[in-house]
């Protein structure tokens, strides 16, 4: 079993298209677990996220529900314990992104699906671009 940290941006673009990010999501079965920040983050983009994916209100809520309903939301609670030290890997590269770093070193996870390059800064965490997790469900799917 896969288990991932989803950064805001993968969870965005699978909203704004029915493509592979939302594939992947829906159906690849792995287990996707993100801070509750990106509930917020998702939220505040929902008119731009309309405007360019064409669709109506009910319809983004629609999609966002369903996309939910595969991701695991780790409360910041949960988390607290562990944002100093993500703080400390990313103060340097994107403190935006320290909530996901935190989220990977409290879950047991293969680390953060993101195809944002602040992550490549850090080597704390590995960090899997949509590139590689196609080639890992191809190879899941041979052997």
């Amino acid at each position: 079993m896969v288990n991932l940290v989803i950064d805001t941006n993968i969870l965005i673009a699978a909203l704004i298209r029915d493509s592979l990010t939302r594939a992947i999501i829906t159906m690849s079965g792995f287990t996707f677990v993100c801070p509750d920040l990106i509930l917020e983050e998702v939220k505040k983009y929902k008119e731009e996220i309309c405007l360019k994916s064409e669709i109506s209100a009910w319809e983004y809520h629609r999609i966002f529900t369903s996309l939910l309903s595969f991701l695991r939301i780790i409360p910041r609670n949960v988390l607290e314990p562990f944002v100093q030290k993500a703080k400390s890997i990313m103060e340097t590269v994107d403190r935006d992104d320290v909530l996901f770093i935190a989220t990977a070193l409290a879950i047991q996870n293969e680390g953060i699906w993101s195809d944002d390059k602040h992550f490549d800064e850090q080597m704390k965490v590995k960090v899997w671009k949509t590139s590689d997790l196609i080639r890992k469900i191809l190879n899941l799917a041979n052997e």
